[in-house]
Order: C-alpha cells, then structure tokens, then sequence
C-alpha cells in the first residue's frame, strides 16, 4: 500500500506556527557592531538655559565583516545614544535633542578583525523646557552596558560620578539657575531668604511620580517603573478603557445597544474579548506590529460603525459579529500601545500583559454593569428603543467621527 500525504491536524499545525513564532522572539544575540563601554558628561547652562550630554562610547567588532556592514558603528552608537539612553527634565521624556556622532579609530590595520575597538563620542544637545527644576538619566533595561555618569552645572563639576546599571534612573539633578553657594547644593533663584536649607538627594530616588496618559499623549517616566505590582497593571488596564479610553469605552456601550438580551449581548462581548485579548498578546509580544497610522483612526471610528449598525437593525447578524471580530483586533493594537507606554520590564512582560489584560476586561464588565442597571427599569418600555436607544447611537456615532476626524482638524 502506497504512503499517502497526510496533512497536519489543526493542533499539530498550531504547535508548528507556534514553534515558528517563538523564533522571532527568541534572545539570539546580534554579533554585529556593538557598545561595550559607555561614560558621559551631561553639561548644564542655567544661563542660556541649554544641555549637551557627551557620550564616550566604545564600539567592539564582530570580527565578521559581514556582519559588521549590517550595524555600522555609527548606526550602533547613535541607537545606543537616542534609544538605549533616555533624557528627563522633571517628568518629560526629550525627544527632540540634536544628536551627532564621530568616530576616533583606536586600533591600526595590523590589529586583529576580533581585537578591533573604535571609540564613538556622541553629543546630544537642546533646551532646557521652561520651568523645568530637575534632571534624570534613564538606561534601558534591554541592555547589558552600565554606564558612568558626571556632572557638570554652570561650569562647576559634581564632587561624585553616578554609576546607571540597566534599568536604572540617575539621582535627580537640579537645574535651577543659583544665587549663591554650589551649584548642586546651594541655594536656587527665587528662594525665600528664610527658607530651610536645601537636603541632598535622595541617593536611591524614585522614578517620577506622574501617571503617563495612555491615548493622545506620550509616555511620561513614571511609565517606566515596568516591575510595577500585579495590582497596579489591572489598575492601568482599567484606566486605559475608564477614563483614558474613550473610544474603547464608546465601542463597549455600542455593543450593548444593540440587544439588552443576555445572549446577543454575551456573543459580542465574547467575540471582541477574544480577538483584543489575541492582538494584545501577540503585538505585546512583538509577533505582529500594526502601523500606529491605521489602528488609530480605525480604533476612533469603531463606534461609529456599531451606533449605525444599531439604528439599522436589532438583531446579531453575521456580518456585524464579523466586524466586532475585525475592530477587536485593532483595539487590541491599540491596548499593547497603551501598554508598552509603561515600559514593562522584559522579565516581566507576561504578567503585567495579565494584568493589564484583566484590568481592560474590568473596565468592561463595569461598564457593562452601569449601562444595564441604567436601563433595566425602561428597557421593556415600547418608546425605549426610539426615546433612548436611538438618541444615544447617535450621539455615539457624533462623539466617534468626532474622535477620528480630530487630528486632522487640528492639523
């Protein structure tokens, strides 16, 4: 008897994607150029209220030129400048710092591929933000490097170097311009003359205390404390849905329009719960990266397309689970954005992904439970779908245009 093909089972076949996927995951270590020492220099003006961070960087070879064409060791320094290393003034993260890279060779041609090092300095400079008191030095956790820090403010060095390993956030520095006395204990401008003198700093402070918005704006620092306890990320999940969310919480109240009827209501929820939860996971996880451009408008529309489905039709037809499905993956983009503005530490991204998740479905559930108990006493009334129902779709489709079309407005 002849061997047939036979084609894999579901489950072997899900078991294969999945093996598949775990590759582009998996910690293989990148052998082109890399950092292997870093010390800078952050420089203050209170005068001319500017900065200029001094990066003195070391950047080994692989010793395979091939691999080295495919991170040349300036593109290594200058990711390692702007992307491993992040500038805040109080709770504002720099983004728009001016960067510059020049290398200086420190090995001649006889040295061997595997023993040669250049040194790269890079140089990030900008403006203080007005009204700015402090400064914080943030190395990212991804990376393996430490690095040592000195001071310098109006000219005058700090007495002691702050040694940053991954993860960590510098002592806060004050950058107030001074009447009198050092410049990083003295007294600033505008305080009282009978104030109390100033305490040092704390030599283990926390990350900055503000929450960081989760749709509209960027991340702030506070984002960045990722170990954060699994009640706190069930607190962020929420928040991101009530009352950072207003789409998401939009779409929600969409859904429950349609139907009161448990059933309808229960397939929708499930249906949406399973697809966001599906995105969530697999962009938190960079399987899948969805461009920022699209999930955006489409997430801010989502509503829409439910209230006017509402207006049309009272019944769960095939067409509108479908779309439930579709738009719930775009929330789901939508909430790993929302998520990764935390900066979840790496060691700990599946349990503040749990969190976060479970939080989302909280925000849900609650808001679920307010719409019902506000309509349970009219909702068999025969003028509740046209004095309420209706109303309510309308306003939600209004405030969910309203959503997609405002960047552009205010562009």
């Amino acid at each position: 008897m002849k061997n047939r093909l036979r084609l894999p089972t579901p489950r072997a076949a899900l078991l294969v994607a999945l093996a598949v996927s775990a590759l582009g995951i998996a910690p293989f270590p990148a052998r082109a150029h890399k950092i292997s020492a870093v010390s800078l220099i952050a420089d203050f003006d209170t005068k001319t209220a500017t900065y200029k961070v001094e990066l003195a960087m070391e950047v080994q070879s692989s010793g395979n030129a091939a691999l080295d064409d495919q991170i040349p060791p300036e593109e290594a320094a200058r990711t390692f400048a702007t992307e491993v290393l992040s500038l805040y003034f109080d709770d504002t993260e720099v983004t728009d710092s001016k960067v510059e890279v020049k290398l200086l060779s420190e090995s001649d041609a006889n040295t061997p591929p595997e023993l040669q090092r250049q040194k790269a300095i890079g140089t990030l400079t900008g403006a203080i933000p007005k009204g700015a008191e402090n400064f914080m030095l943030h190395v990212d956790e991804a990376t393996e490097i430490t690095v040592i820090m000195a001071v310098v403010k109006d000219g005058k060095p700090a007495r002691r170097l702050q040694v940053l390993y991954p993860g960590e956030f510098s002592n806060p520095i004050s950058i107030l311009p001074l009447v009198e006395g050092d410049p990083f204990t003295g007294t600033p401008a505008g305080t009282p003359a009978d104030a109390p003198p100033r305490e040092s700093p704390d030599p283990t402070p926390a990350p900055p205390a503000k929450a960081a918005p989760i749709e509209g704006d960027a991340a702030t620092p506070a984002a960045r404390d990722g170990d954060a306890g699994f009640a706190r990320w069930i607190a962020r999940g929420f928040a991101a849905v009530v009352p950072k969310g207003p789409a998401h919480a939009l779409f929600i109240l969409a859904i429950f329009l349609l139907s009161l009827r448990f059933r309808p209501l229960a397939r929708q929820v499930a249906i949406f719960t399973i697809t966001h939860s599906l995105a969530l996971a697999v962009a938190a996880f960079g399987l899948v990266k969805a461009p920022e451009s699209l999930v955006v408008p489409v997430v801010a529309i989502s509503a829409a397309v439910l209230a006017i489905d509402n207006l049309l039709a009272s019944e769960l037809k095939v067409w509108r689970a479908v779309s439930i499905a579709v738009l719930g993956l775009a929330h789901g983009f939508a909430f790993s954005d929302a998520l990764w503005a935390f900066k979840p530490r790496l060691s700990y991204l599946l349990p503040a992904l749990c969190g976060f998740n479970l939080g989302i479905e909280l925000a849900q559930l609650a808001l679920l439970a307010t719409a019902s108990l506000a309509a349970a006493a009219f909702a068999r009334q025969n003028w509740f779908r046209h004095a309420v129902v209706v109303p309510v779709c309308v306003l939600i489709a209004g405030i969910s245009i309203y959503l997609a079309l405002e960047p552009v407005l205010a562009g």
